[in-house]
């Protein structure tokens, strides 16, 4: 019988042949092979799914092979591994590495929307993070603007769509936890800002140790950058005339109805803001708002200039 520390002895030196010896002698390194032999194992590693494993052998490119066109693809290829593996801030690093090194290259377009899209992967849509907010929609819309006939500037317009109608719930759910609450200026900015996004720009501050002085061009902002309507006006638009009759501004509430009407006709809001308004004794003007009219109401509403 085999005493009992002879017998482990044994197990350990099993153990050791059988898991330890995963590479011989004269197995090659990693440096004994050309740029297109681990272009092309990262590329099956990709296919297998074994993303972190892809990533670090097209950064050995680079390393290895720094001037070949293997590095160029491998540093895409190393953004988009990450991006897979879920390590965003290595897919940025990498991405902005291609961008840095290739900014004319043809596809640029691409990392940087792995840029955007490593940021919209880690956004909480909810929007409580908002530094990861600004930067998700900084990198889409540079995508749009920078490149605009890229196949990829169609995608980012669907992800910011995505992201501005999302971060408008959270704008609509203060919006009515204030009307709940009866604090109807409070209820009345937050729903105006929906109507005309510039809810947005609240996400786009400067970090608190940028010199503003030291901007030499003030960003365009994101109410500016994006024209259309999230889907949640109608109610917001609701909403204000619900504000408006409630601190007896009915001719504000009005305006906002005959927004609504104009825009939104067959809209179950613009149902209930006629009925609402009916209650009290008043019109939804019928006809198509005058000139001047929008301006009045972001003068009343946006502005609040009637505080």
């Amino acid at each position: 019988m085999i005493p009992r520390f002879r017998l482990l002895i044994l197990v350990i030196i099993s153990f050791s042949l059988l898991f330890g010896c995963g590479r011989k002698e004269n197995d090659p390194e990693i440096e004994d092979f050309s740029a297109q032999q681990i272009f092309e194992s990262a590329s099956r590693n990709l296919g297998d799914n074994r993303f972190r494993l892809a990533a670090r052998k097209f950064e050995e490119i680079e390393r290895l092979y720094p001037y070949s066109d293997y590095a160029r693809q491998g540093t895409l290829q190393a953004a988009y591994a990450y991006n897979l593996a879920r390590e965003y801030d290595l897919s940025r690093d990498a991405a902005d590495r291609f961008l840095s090194f290739y900014p004319g290259d043809q596809d640029a377009g691409y990392a940087q929307y792995l840029i955007a899209m490593s940021y919209y992967h880690q956004l909480d849509l909810k929007g409580r993070d908002r530094a990861i907010a600004k930067s998700t929609l900084d990198a889409l819309f540079q995508v749009v603007q920078d490149y605009g006939d890229s196949q990829y500037a169609q995608s980012a317009n669907f992800q910011i769509d995505i992201v501005v109608d999302r971060l408008a719930i959270k704008e609509m759910e203060v919006g009515r936890y204030y009307l709940s609450k009866q604090h109807y200026g409070a209820a009345i900015k937050r729903f105006s800002k929906v109507v005309d996004n510039t809810f947005l720009d609240d996400f786009q501050i400067l970090d608190e140790e940028e010199d503003i002085s030291l901007v030499a061009e003030p960003e365009p902002k994101f109410s500016e950058l994006y024209t259309k309507s999230t889907s949640h006006v109608p109610e917001a638009l609701h909403r204000l005339v619900e504000a408006y009759v409630s601190i007896g501004l009915i001719s504000e509430a009005e305006e906002s109805a005959a927004i609504l009407a104009y825009n939104f006709n067959d809209s179950v809001w613009y149902n209930d803001a006629y009925n609402l308004l009916q209650n009290v004794g008043a019109n939804v003007p019928p006809e198509r708002p005058r000139d001047g009219f929008f301006r009045k109401f972001n003068r009343l509403t946006i502005k609040g200039e009637w505080l």
